[in-house]
């Protein structure tokens, strides 16, 4: 599913939702996630993230959040936290360029 949304247009309710159950599968029958990380995502969302998840191999590393029209809001809440934070935007990906 996700990818089929990759191929066509995004829908970002649905990108969200499904950002949000992946990590509630981690976090919840999985156990890889961390109350830090949990907290930080619930943050997030209550300031406008449709969606969140841990990334990497677990453990508390790190997260992301899935924010479009709100990445300010977030990023504020964020900071006032003092968590620390980075804004990453979705780009074309790798290409060849030939001379």
């Amino acid at each position: 599913e996700g990818l089929d949304m990759l191929r066509g247009s995004i829908d970002p309710q649905r990108l969200g939702a499904m950002l949000n159950e992946e990590h509630r599968i981690l976090s919840e029958t999985l156990g890889i996630s961390t109350p830090a990380i949990d907290s930080i995502l619930t943050d997030c969302l209550e300031a406008g993230a449709l969606g969140g998840k841990i990334n990497g191999s677990g453990g508390g590393g790190t997260c992301f959040c899935y924010a479009p029209g709100r990445v300010d809001a977030v990023s504020e809440m964020l900071t006032a936290k003092k968590v620390r934070h980075f804004r990453i935007h979705k780009d074309s990906g790798a290409r060849l360029e030939m001379n």
